[in-house]
């Protein structure tokens, strides 16, 4: 009965183009038993090449987790990103990607490191971090940051920091993490380390900024820089609106022989809005 669905199945899908063919063999997948279905993958799966690749899109449009588990590192680049597909789309154990990651080569390792990351998911990402970590190391452990949750964020980050740049999406998601961790490294630097500090991690702390404008403007006055780094200067107006006087104090501060980029319009209107103590000074 397997061998027939499948002769039929290819039958029918062989004079279509590929974008038709590949719909039918989705819709034909979907509205079969599953008993039939899972024949249906064994037959097609022992084939030849083309027929294992639409044994996984079959998998994928049946929700046969299982068929697509034990292909997440297959030879078959195309198999494989089926399976990498069904990270975000089924319900994947962690343990199996955990015991992937362990043994995959570094392509297939960055390929499921980044379909973790566009499936956001949170429950599988977490229990990967350390694993990651023990074997590959902080830089690479850090890539799953941005999808954990804030409870693995902060107790992973520390470790991990002094091995990579915070990035966007990590300060965007985990702007407390990234501030913490950001506050504590500073703490411990002189004067004169301070502003690589903040250019390397601008992307992150920028992104914080968006989100928690307040801390980023404490952080800038406790651990003041001698030009603001592209990223900040963009958050300027979210400073300017949580707090117009610091941010005032900050321009001030800010060597502008070092070619800094004029204000956006709208950052001028709000600190002239709230005419905080400097404004003159800074106009001038």
């Amino acid at each position: 009965m397997p061998r027939l669905i499948a002769d039929r199945l290819l039958a029918a899908v062989e004079p279509l183009p590929h974008s038709l063919r590949l719909r039918e063999v989705a819709r034909t997948a979907a509205a079969l038993a599953s008993s039939d279905l899972l024949g249906l993958l064994a037959e097609l799966d022992g084939r030849g090449p083309y027929e294992r690749r639409l044994a996984a899109l079959a998998a994928l449009a049946g929700r046969q987790a299982r068929h697509l588990i034990d292909r997440i590192d297959d030879p078959d680049p195309v198999v494989r990103r089926y399976a990498h597909r069904a990270v975000g789309e089924l319900l994947f154990p962690g343990d199996d990607l955990e015991s992937t990651m362990l043994t995959a080569s570094i392509a297939v390792r960055d390929e499921l490191a980044c379909a973790v990351l566009r499936a956001g998911r949170t429950a599988v990402a977490g229990p990967l971090v350390p694993v990651v970590r023990r074997r590959w190391g902080a830089a690479e452990a850090a890539r799953l940051l941005p999808v954990c949750s804030a409870e693995v964020v902060a107790a992973e980050l520390p470790g991990l920091a002094h091995a990579i740049t915070f990035s966007t999406s990590l300060g965007r998601r985990h702007p407390a993490a990234v501030l913490d961790e950001a506050e504590h490294r500073l703490a411990d630097l002189p004067y004169g380390l301070r502003q690589a500090f903040w250019e390397r991690h601008a992307l992150g702390l920028a992104a914080a900024a968006s989100r928690e404008p307040a801390r980023v403007l404490e952080l800038l006055e406790r651990h003041p820089v001698r030009a603001l780094p592209a990223p900040l200067h963009d958050r300027l107006a979210d400073l300017a609106a949580v707090s117009a006087g610091p941010t005032v104090r900050l321009l001030l501060a800010i060597d502008r022989h070092r070619h800094e980029p004029p204000l956006r319009v709208n950052v001028a209107r709000r600190l002239v809005a709230a005419r905080p103590d400097g404004l003159a000074a800074l106009a001038h």
